[in-house]
């Protein structure tokens, strides 16, 4: 099939085909309609649910264009002019022409990406796959802005200045830079002159304050920068009092945090001003909400402010979404949590929090603009997503209200009943789980089940047992956690009740997207029991070290060593479950396979690791090989060490 060598662009379950050789080299040369007339085809499955979803492409195309586009068959496909494009609708298995087009590529990345060499290339590639994007979204007036973290800098380039957190860097974050170092302002105009040059056409830029609260504290002319600053932010410490999670205990430290960022980026506005007056900036952050009346005196109303909120992370007992009442005549967005980062494995059902933080009525009550969601992985949140497109046209829509729609338009009427019952269900598990998961799957490194069996690796003579200092922390953690995971596993074995049994009555467009919900949720049971088995196996272990004789007889010691290790391998056993459930569903290969590369190398490679750890220890106990290689290096790389 030489007509399946040209370009395909890959927009969710459809792909778009040019099919003639004097096609374009890039996918613009290929049209669905030029000039109210149809260019392409639609290349359907023989599923219902494809045919179905073919019919709805056709529809909503005529609808935007005025062309009906027809639908084929794969054996049709072949033989049509060769001046037309294909839109394969069906996966691989349903559609024999996406299971060629599925060949073109040889690695794992979107056509833009494929066969980069070197890092230089895969930035340049970026930078244009990003231009593009915001050249098609100005195409269909959509404004976009960029955004960039105002206090840190790549770790090669802050060694030109006075550096804080972390060094040469902190492993998530880059690089924090101090603010009273002339030179640390050199490199954030430069790097704003950069951004202007490489995304022209982008609406503005974002300057955001960091995540985490860095302060330069080496020498007095530090404290005397910081102390200046402060008389601008009289009470800043005390409107801190909702904001209890994930933010510094230390007033002092969040109030100078605070001042020097706003410093560092006051100083990129006076730098716009000199050097492209005409580029618009803002100003974001994350779980700072209270600082917002500050910021509001200082910048001119022109300047938009967005800000990321939920109760799930940094205010437990509720957003105050009244501190936006005195920010009026400004455009104020905020960001809500669509996707949790600490909960990237399990589907998510946030509805309730966003009712309970009132973001809805809050908003259009105190005169927020609008919303700009935090998303990862669409497929395991649409719900969250449907209710928040909603919401902005009913600021009253309540939870009951929005499931109550949802399962009857997307499952029909049948199964409503059921599918309601679920969710109501997970939503509850969503709340007992603290809206994060407690931390389950996280977005940004290794479980803390890996880090520990890493660091006893490193400790030196683990055969005595742990000595790491994160030890007694992690143990009492694994036990507060195993009985928050055993409820969390029952709330989601009855929500499976009711999915499966909403399967045999849901309507035939929806199976699809039910059988995914089932199979996360079989995938999500999996994965909490192999946390309860990972957890009370280090549990396990850490009672036997706690009985052990300095001398004399072991014989109990090694019975309860003996135990653990049971337990590490059946974790292992658990990890690959999951993983093997996990893939019976790739549905949606960017969130799909993002998480089925952590499982594999967090959990799956991860439980591996801490078995062979604690064979090894149990094989100098019976006198066995205790010297078998383990390559933590398969998760952890060598980088530096750390100064914090």
């Amino acid at each position: 099939m030489s007509r399946l060598k040209w370009p395909v662009v890959l927009t969710g379950a459809v792909f778009l085909l040019t099919c003639c050789e004097g096609a374009a080299a890039d996918s613009a040369g290929a049209f669905l309609v030029y000039q109210g007339h149809a260019q392409a085809v639609i290349v359907a499955g023989q599923s219902s649910f494809y045919q179905f979803a073919a019919h709805e492409l056709m529809r909503y195309v005529e609808a935007l264009s005025g062309a009906k586009l027809e639908i084929i068959t794969p054996d049709a496909a072949r033989r049509i002019p060769k001046d037309q494009a294909w839109i394969l609708v069906g996966g691989p298995d349903a559609n024999d022409l996406v299971r060629e087009a599925a060949g073109i590529y040889p690695g794992l990345a979107p056509p833009e990406f494929q066969n980069i060499r070197d890092p230089e290339q895969a930035f340049a590639i970026a930078q244009r796959f990003l231009r593009d994007i915001i050249d098609y979204a100005k195409s269909r007036k959509i404004r976009v802005w960029l955004g960039i973290d105002a206090t840190s800098v790549s770790p090669n380039l802050s060694r030109f200045t006075t550096r804080a957190g972390a060094l040469p860097f902190d492993a998530i974050f880059g690089t924090f830079t101090c603010p009273d170092n002339p030179i640390s302002l050199e490199l954030n105009e430069a790097r704003l002159k950069s951004l202007i040059q490489t995304y022209p056409n982008a609406d503005g830029f974002f300057m955001w304050l960091p995540e985490t609260y860095p302060v330069c504290n080496d020498n007095d002319a530090d404290r005397q920068f910081y102390l200046k600053l402060r008389p601008q932010y009289q009470g800043e410490a005390e409107s801190r009092a909702l904001f209890t999670r994930d933010i510094t205990d230390d007033n002092d430290q969040l109030v100078d945090s605070n001042s020097g960022s706003i410093y560092f980026i006051q100083k990129l506005f006076e730098a716009r001003d000199r050097i492209a007056p005409h580029v618009k900036l803002g100003v974001a952050a994350y779980g700072r909400l209270y600082l917002w009346p500050f910021l509001d005196k200082m910048f001119p109303k022109d300047v938009p402010f967005d800000e990321m909120e939920s109760s799930g992370v940094w205010t437990p007992t509720g957003v105050p979404m009244n501190l936006f009442d005195g920010m009026r005549g400004r455009e104020n967005t905020i960001i809500n949590r669509i996707d949790d980062d600490s909960n990237m494995l399990g589907m998510q059902f946030n509805v309730h929090l966003y009712d309970k933080d009132q973001v809805l009525i809050s908003s259009e009550k105190y005169g927020v603009t609008g919303f700009a969601s935090q998303a990862y992985r669409d497929p395991e949140t649409d719900w969250n997503i449907k209710y928040m497109s909603e919401g902005g046209y009913d600021a009253h829509l309540t939870p009951q209200q929005f499931y109550a729609d949802y399962s009857r338009r997307i499952f029909g009427e049948a199964a409503a009943p059921r599918m309601l019952a679920a969710f109501a269900t997970l939503e509850k598990n969503e709340q007992l789980m603290g809206w994060n998961g407690r931390y389950n799957f996280g977005c940004c490194g290794p479980p803390p089940e890996l880090k520990v069996a890493y660091e006893f690796w490193r400790q030196g003579d683990a055969f005595d047992g742990p000595t790491i200092p994160r030890w007694r922390g992690f143990i009492s953690q694994a036990q507060n956690q195993i009985p928050y995971y055993n409820q969390s596993i029952q709330m989601l074995q009855s929500a499976l009740v009711d999915l499966r049994a909403a399967q045999t009555a849901a309507a035939p467009p929806s199976q699809a997207r039910l059988a995914y919900m089932i199979n996360r949720t079989e995938a999500y049971i999996l994965h909490l029991q192999m946390l309860v088995t990972w957890d009370q196996a280090y549990l396990d272990l850490d009672a036997a070290f706690q009985i052990k004789p300095r001398g004399g007889n072991l014989d109990e010691f090694v019975r309860r060593l003996d135990g653990s290790l049971l337990e590490f391998t059946e974790a292992h056993r658990k990890a690959r479950a999951t993983a093997d459930k996990w893939v019976e569903r790739i549905d949606y290969p960017a969130s799909d396979l993002g998480v089925l590369y952590r499982i594999n190398t967090y959990t799956l490679t991860g439980t591996e690791l801490s078995e062979k750890l604690v064979q090894n220890i149990d094989n100098f106990y019976h006198g066995r090989d205790y010297l078998q290689p383990i390559d933590f290096g398969k998760v952890f790389a060598q980088e530096p060490v750390l100064k914090r």
